[in-house]
């Protein structure tokens, strides 16, 4: 990257909750819900998907 490159404005914040998970539709609460996060892509973090834990260990697999 060049010394000069300035990250998008909108990669600063998360995207707002809803309440849902996005796959099932199941009502969630905000301490329950799940979100993949990767170290290495800000953009692939902030697109990701609120899921229940359900929807997150059929996309993910198991975490530990």
């Amino acid at each position: 990257m060049t010394q000069n490159y300035k990250m998008p404005m909108k990669y600063n914040t998360t995207r707002k909750f809803r309440g849902h998970c996005e796959k099932c539709g199941k009502e969630v609460s905000q301490d329950e819900i799940y979100k993949y996060l990767d170290g290495n892509n800000v953009s692939i973090t902030y697109y990701s998907q609120y899921l229940c834990k359900e929807c997150y260990e059929e996309r993910y697999g198991k975490q530990i």
